[in-house]
């Protein structure tokens, strides 16, 4: 096992079973932004096409590290496909600490990253074939749209982190607010449903 803390785990699996799984790296993205004074965080909507399970969900921006590829490589490529944004290495913070996953046939060693940008991206461009839907979250928020514990285990540290900068800031406290625009579940059909901003 790796330094990594330990966030989902299969528990019906044995020992030697738990030696033969096999071993993946990925990367998890969390981008925000600021708009009208107000945090947003970006989710992504998976559809049951994709997740081969009944239901939709919505997580960040996630995907595999390829051979070759360091995390941070990675992490800027998925976030280009997955979002058509072009964001710099500078903009990303990277975790010290892997988040480790047990699942059932592979045991999952995901690195953890925050992209803060200093203004409102242009119209992101989902992938459809990955996602068919975006939004833009208010960070309080956020929570009540995830599906995945793992997902809501790293934005805890992520709203960790933020109010660790916050307080070395002296900022004012984060205060919740209705989304500008706001996507529901039922609003989504076979075309892409965004959410933008009003400017």
């Amino acid at each position: 096992m790796s330094n990594g803390r330990i966030i989902s785990m299969d528990m019906g699996g044995k020992a030697e079973d738990e030696a033969m799984k096999a071993r993946r790296k990925s990367i998890e993205v969390w981008m925000l932004t600021t708009f009208q004074g107000q945090k947003m965080v970006l989710l992504l909507n998976v559809p049951p096409s994709v997740a081969r399970r009944p239901e939709r969900f919505w997580q960040p921006i996630t995907g595999g590290v390829r051979a070759g590829e360091t995390a941070e490589e990675a992490c800027l490529r998925e976030i280009k496909e997955e979002t058509g944004v072009e964001v710099q290495l500078n903009e990303l913070t990277k975790w010290p600490h892997s988040f480790e996953l047990e699942l059932a046939d592979t045991h999952l060693s995901k690195t953890l990253f925050l992209a803060e940008l200093d203004h409102p991206p242009p119209r992101v461009q989902i992938n459809p074939e990955k996602h068919d839907a975006y939004q833009w979250v208010a960070i309080e928020q956020c929570p009540e749209w995830l599906f995945w514990p793992s997902n809501h285990a790293t934005w805890a540290e992520v709203v960790t982190k933020l109010s660790e900068e916050q307080d070395k800031s002296h900022g004012t406290r984060l205060v919740s607010r209705q989304l500008p625009y706001r996507v529901s579940l039922a609003e989504i059909t076979d075309t892409c449903v965004c959410n933008e901003f009003r400017y």
